[in-house]
């Protein structure tokens, strides 16, 4: 059981990771692609206006087609725009890149959230919620050394690049594990 929540816990940072890196990168990006504080803002508001649209969606989707295509298809779709981000060359790219993350990412945490219901006891709950937010402070804390490290050295395209690829190898992961331990 444990064994699995450590695997949405590393879900739940991948996700945080994906998202914060646009404000790890902010100067960088502002300037490379000429943004007004405004469009900046605007980046910032259509991915957390579309995250909270979609996230009642996606905890029905979840509860619809069960933990395992739930999450594959979050991540996937994450990483993608993840990806996306960093191959954009223009402002519409940009926001529709950020876009069709807030979709994706708003299936993580009530991924997360499933798999605590079905693989944890009811006295774990709390614990397994506590785990899952040490994966956001872990995602939170990574985007801006990620940023430190990579940027410098390879460009800032290939964090994110880097980033949604690390969401695509996690699904593989995944899959093996919900395989070795399936659902109670």
């Amino acid at each position: 059981r444990w064994v699995v929540l450590s695997i949405f816990v590393l879900s739940t940072a991948l996700n945080y990771l994906d998202r914060l890196l646009l404000a790890a990168l902010a100067p960088t990006l502002k300037s490379e692609f000429h943004l007004s504080n405004t469009q900046y803002g605007g980046v910032i508001s259509v991915f957390s206006i579309v995250y909270a649209v979609m996230a009642p969606l996606a905890g029905w989707f979840i509860d619809r087609v069960g933990l395992n295509a739930g999450i594959t298809v979050s991540m996937a779709v994450w990483s993608a725009a993840g990806m996306a981000t960093g191959l954009t060359r223009s402002f519409g790219g940009l926001l529709a890149s950020r876009t069709v993350l807030g979709i994706g990412e708003a299936a993580g945490i009530p991924c997360a959230g499933k798999a605590n219901g079905v693989y944890l006891q009811a006295p774990e709950l709390a614990f397994g919620t506590a785990l899952n937010q040490v994966g956001i402070t872990v995602g939170s804390i990574a985007a801006p050394l990620m940023v430190a490290v990579m940027a410098p050295a390879y460009g800032w395209r290939s964090v994110f690049v880097v980033c949604g690829g690390l969401g695509f190898l996690w699904i593989p992961v995944w899959w093996v594990t919900a395989k070795k331990l399936p659902a109670p």
